[in-house]
């Protein structure tokens, strides 16, 4: 395929994306430049650098209780009584990420086998399909479309309901082929051609796409998204509808740092990382209680151990990874024995159980009040990274528009790429 960059200067390719997301892009860039101290320190790990330059900002956060945190957190509005440098930059911030809110479309979602009346549809799941659906109606960009391709579909919920609506035939692709009994028979209960194609999306064969085809994704993880976005370029849609998410789960983000996709992006670099991506994402306004209390009881385990560790003679935070089967003790001693014989780390000769998981809650809590900083970037870092790929599609020749398509409460990620060719003369 001919190299994009032989058929026009950046700046020719910049001067094609609306004047609106380039401003936006660029200022939410100097943003998070100007904000590194506040945003890429964890908590978790060490107390960040700030608090030896704001006292006010370290006594607000520590005279919080836990509860107080989570509501700020679930809020995602500080109280009036938060610091000054806060509120600041929660305006500042907002002003940068506040977009047009095409929320609604159960109307179009519902009476396809997916909306109301479906009992094998999860409600949120049903609510998401329709509020997807509702925006590309509203937007006016399945127009002409002939055929649905839904990428990493699951049982195929927002293709069966696209096909039913448009009256057009659809294809699933799932690496789970458990799913495809019942995505097609749910399919053939509402009147739709599926095909299930099973296959790895990050080795999906060519020709699933081409003129005429709509390509959706609805929460297609990380390098997932990118690659529907990459087989869209390569082989020519219509239309692309995509919603990002867990933008951390990239294979070698944690040596490269999040590499920019757009010309524009790479002007413009925030120099990402795999940290920063996965605080984008961080959210627990649609997590169980159960999951929840399993996440907190993690941290302050996390903590307790690290403590141990430390006065054991260790000089820095001391990183685990993934624990899954450790988790499931039932008491911090037995878990921190398991951990420490498995990672080879070295505990103290005596040490008090209960006075370590104390002084870890204790740090875990204090922790997560600090985050509350860096939280205030969560969404400005998710958006850039939305910009930037709605750069990378309006440089190979797509109109573009980026949208709020469902509210929070029903899913937090919840920003929508329309993505429409304007030819096929410009993809690379």
């Amino acid at each position: 395929m001919a190299d994009l960059s032989l058929r026009a200067t950046r700046e020719e390719l910049i001067a094609r994306l609306s004047e609106g997301a380039t401003q936006r892009l660029v200022a939410i860039a100097v943003a998070l430049d100007e904000a590194a101290p506040l945003w890429r320190p964890r908590p978790f790990v060490a107390d960040p650098p700030w608090t030896a330059l704001y006292p006010e900002v370290v006594a607000w956060c520590e005279a919080l209780t836990a509860d107080e945190v989570v509501r700020i957190e679930r809020a995602e509005r500080l109280p009036e009584d938060a610091p000054r440098l806060m509120r600041a930059w929660e305006a500042r911030l907002a002003a940068l990420t506040t977009l047009t809110v095409s929320t609604g479309g159960a109307g179009v979602g519902a009476g396809v086998g997916v909306g109301v009346g479906e009992r094998r549809v999860p409600a949120r799941k049903s609510d998401q399909v329709a509020a997807f659906m509702g925006c590309i109606e509203r937007a006016g960009i399945a127009t002409g479309v002939g055929a649905v391709l839904d990428w990493c579909g699951g049982k195929g919920h927002l293709g069966r309901a696209l096909g039913a609506h448009l009256r057009v035939p659809v294809t699933v692709l799932e690496r789970q082929s458990r799913y495809a009994f019942e995505a097609c028979e749910l399919a053939e209960r509402a009147g739709v051609s599926l095909r299930f194609e099973a296959a790895d999306a990050l080795a999906a064969p060519a020709g699933l796409m081409g003129p005429g085809v709509l390509a959706v994704g609805l929460h297609a993880c990380g390098e997932l998204g990118s690659r529907l976005v990459e087989h869209a370029l390569r082989e020519g849609v219509h239309t692309v509808a995509l919603a990002p998410c867990c933008l951390h789960k990239v294979r070698g983000l944690r040596e490269r740092g999040y590499e920019p996709l757009s010309q524009l992006g790479r002007a413009h670099d925030p120099r990402l990382d795999h940290e920063s991506l996965r605080l984008a994402t961080a959210d627990e306004v649609v997590a169980r209680p159960s999951l929840q209390a399993a996440r907190r009881r993690e941290n302050a385990w996390r903590m307790a151990f690290d403590t141990l560790a430390r006065t054991a003679g260790r000089a820095t935070y001391t990183p685990l990874g993934t624990m899954t089967e450790a988790l499931r003790h039932r008491d911090f001693a037995s878990f921190a024995t398991e951990v420490a014989t498995t990672h080879k780390i070295a505990l103290p000769a005596h040490w008090d159980a209960g006075a370590a998981e104390a002084a870890g809650w204790q740090r875990s809590e204090r922790a997560r009040a600090f985050g509350l900083v860096r939280g205030l970037f969560k969404r400005t870092i998710e958006l850039w990274c939305a910009l930037d790929r709605s750069a990378q599609l309006e440089e190979a020749g797509f109109s573009v528009e980026l949208v709020v398509f469902a509210p929070r409460a029903t899913t937090p990620r919840n920003l929508l790429l329309l993505a429409q060719s304007r030819g096929s003369g410009l993809l690379v």
